[in-house]
Formats: C-alpha cells, sequence, structure tokens
C-alpha cells in the first residue's frame, strides 16, 4: 500500500532562488560590459532567470501491513430446535436483515397463538369487571387481579412473538460470510455458532510508518 501526503517545501524553493541568483550575478560581473556571462573559451552565454514560486508537491511513502475487515462477528442460533433450512454459504454475500438460517418453528407458532388467545381473554374479563365495578357488581380486588392477569398475558405473547422471530437467523449487517458451522436437518440449540459474518468495504488497515515520516502522516492522508 501506499500513502500520498501533500507537502509543500518552502525552504527548498527559496534556497534553489538564492542558489541561482548569486550564479548570475557572479557570471554578470565576469561578462565584459555586463553583457553576459562567458564561457572557458571566451564566449558568451545567455542568462535566465526565473521568479521562485511555492508548488505542491507528493510525496509517497511505502509501507507494508495487513488488512482485516472493518467488522466481523460470530452468529449463534437463538431459538431450540431442528435446523430446517440453511440459505447462506461461504462466501455469500448478505445483507443486514437477509434470513441466513431457519430453526422448525411449528411449537412456537402454537405458542405465540395460545398467548393471543389469553390475552384476549384476560383482556375481556378486565373490561367485563369494569364494567360490573360501576354497577356495585365487582369488588376493586377483582379489578385489579384481572388487570394484573392482562398484563401477565401480554407479556407472555410478547416473549412468544420474539420467540418465533428467533427461529429465523438475520444477519446484523452487510457483508460476507466466512464460515457456515451449521447443516441443515442438525439439532441446535440457543448459543449453537452457524455462520461468521465479515463486513469488507470499508476493510481496515493494520501498519507500521518508518519513524522518519511519523510527523509527516496525518488524519486524512490518502491511501492507495
Amino acid at each position: 500500500m501506499k500513502v500520498e501526503v501533500p507537502m509543500e517545501w518552502r525552504i527548498g524553493a527559496w534556497c534553489v532562488t538564492i542558489l541561482v541568483t548569486c550564479t548570475v550575478l557572479a557570471g554578470c560581473r565576469d561578462a565584459p560590459g555586463g553583457k553576459g556571462a562567458m564561457d572557458a573559451g571566451g564566449r558568451v552565454m545567455a542568462v535566465s532567470v526565473a521568479e521562485a514560486r511555492a508548488e505542491r508537491i507528493e510525496q509517497r511513502i511505502e509501507v507494508t501491513g495487513t488488512l482485516a475487515p472493518s467488522e466481523e462477528g460470530t452468529l449463534s442460533i437463538e431459538a431450540d430446535g431442528r435446523l430446517i433450512e440453511v440459505r447462506a454459504d461461504l462466501g455469500t454475500v448478505v445483507g443486514a436483515g437477509d434470513v441466513l438460517a431457519r430453526v422448525e418453528a411449528r411449537n412456537y407458532a402454537y405458542r405465540h397463538t395460545q398467548a393471543e388467545a389469553e390475552l384476549a381473554a384476560a383482556s375481556a374479563d378486565h373490561r367485563r369487571l369494569e364494567g360490573l365495578l360501576g354497577k356495585d357488581m365487582a369488588t376493586r380486588q377483582q379489578v385489579d387481579e384481572a388487570a394484573r392477569r392482562q398484563a401477565v398475558a401480554r407479556a407472555t405473547l410478547d416473549l412468544a412473538r420474539k420467540a418465533l422471530a428467533d427461529t429465523r437467523l438475520r444477519a446484523p449487517f452487510d457483508g460476507v460470510v466466512a464460515k457456515r458451522l451449521v447443516h441443515a436437518g442438525e439439532f441446535v440449540r440457543v448459543g449453537t455458532p452457524a455462520f461468521h459474518l465479515v463486513r469488507v468495504t470499508p476493510l481496515k488497515l493494520t501498519a507500521d510508518v518508518p519513524e522518519r515520516h511519523v510527523a509527516t502522516v496525518k488524519a486524512g492522508d490518502a491511501v492507495t
């Protein structure tokens, strides 16, 4: 890899200017009549003078290093069950949110449906008791207990919904599959490593800059 570091050598430009000017003046003193400089054979030589100016120049620093992904991670299964589908393999390019594998979801779907029914029943019971409370046919304690059952049923549904969603293993970021660690048909548990995913855009360069160039390298310099 090469690091391009633009620099301005103003001092060098002035040194060249001073050297050229001194040479020209010395030549003028030697020339008869002040018309120009003469070589060893007595011939008159034309002398031209250019105005010194500051210019930007590039200095290239070559370094040797290693490239690594900017982000990587091992993705693990989040639900117990039989792996019924594996959609990614070594080298597969995936996007954030893509499904990489699926665990059998039938039992999780049943639990989700049951949790929905329990919440619906708890909510209806709570509404009924609130109506009876206004007619002095139910106590505040009964209404409060119904509200508690409703809250528990809602939390149970939330857990069932998450468990059902966890049967699908999704990519957390854009990247490339570097390893596949599972196969369709396996029985897996929560925490089973399934894929190693790496983000390759952009790549991260780790390199050592020679000590003599440390002071000239700064954040934002181009790397090619």
